[in-house]
């Protein structure tokens, strides 16, 4: 085989592999999203258990600690998304001693600063009697207390809980991409969360936020989840998401007006973020099995 022939039958190896490629890329189906996660961090904020810690360093138990209360938010702060990690908006829990008894507190880091929510919340860990009765953990045994305390703060159906979902549904939002969905499209103003139908569907009545940046400036569409998944993103990605009805339109902070009235603006909208804006129906308890 000649010099021109082995370079000639590279060149046809070299473009059908190209070709195989390029189809290969084109047929991966596009990766659906989850919330974005909350980080979850804890520590002691007291010198006075350095001595509980023999068997296992103070660190290691933080450690421990954290990745639990990273599971138990994870589990009962649905549909928000909790994992161990220092990301923001996120979950600081720490213990700390006040007249001699033991408290968890639990603050939400976030920002800007909203002075006219709740973003801190406190519970008793340890009190005087418990004390008495020598009930003070050794080690890893820090791990189950704190956690099952947490647990309880937690659920739905109590005040701090309710409180902790209202502050969620107001500074953390679920994601950052919405797909709008043409009005020449659908019969009605729609738009599609990028949370996977098999993952969200108990959330899929719910009503949502979704804020964007158009030329008058924030605008945010409030819309109702109807039940039902949709293609995201229509007619490019295929994954199955979280399909809402826009029925309002609000600049800035001024009144909700009807959507229909601002139709033809809706093209030029440019996604920020979209949260929660209500539980409807609104479970008991906020638990969700994964």
């Amino acid at each position: 085989m000649t010099l021109r022939q082995i370079r000639n039958k590279c060149l046809q190896l070299f473009a059908s592999t190209t070709i195989c490629v390029v189809f290969l890329i084109a047929a991966i189906p596009a990766r659906a999203q989850q919330a974005a996660a909350m980080g979850v961090q804890f520590a002691f904020h007291t010198d006075s258990i350095n001595g509980r810690f023999q068997r296992m360093s103070k660190s290691a138990v933080e450690s421990l600690i954290t990745q639990a209360l990273g599971q138990v938010c994870n589990a009962q702060l649905r549909p928000w998304r909790c994992a161990a990690g220092d990301a923001t908006p996120g979950l600081r829990f720490e213990v700390y001693k006040d007249h001699e008894e033991y408290f968890v507190k639990m603050t939400l880091a976030h920002g800007p600063a909203r002075p006219d929510i709740t973003d801190s919340w406190t519970a008793k860990l340890y009190s005087l009697e418990d004390l008495g009765a020598g009930v003070m953990p050794m080690n890893d045994g820090w791990v189950a207390p704190i956690r099952d305390l947490v647990q309880n703060m937690l659920k739905g159906s109590s005040d701090t809980g309710r409180s902790v979902l209202d502050t969620l549904r107001e500074v953390v939002p679920l994601g950052t991409d919405i797909a709008i969905i043409p009005v020449d499209q659908s019969p009605t103003s729609s738009a599609v969360l990028p949370l996977t139908w098999a993952d969200y569907k108990d959330f899929g009545t719910w009503r949502y936020r979704l804020v964007c940046h158009g030329d008058a400036g924030e605008i945010t569409l409030h819309a109702g989840g109807v039940g039902r998944n949709s293609a995201f993103k229509p007619g490019a990605e295929i994954f199955q998401g979280l399909l809402v009805e826009n029925d309002g339109y609000q600049l800035g902070a001024l009144a909700i007006e009807p959507i229909e009235t601002h139709l033809q603006e809706l093209g030029k909208l440019v996604p920020v973020a979209f949260y929660v804006e209500s539980f409807s129906p609104a479970p008991a308890d906020m638990s969700v099995a994964h």
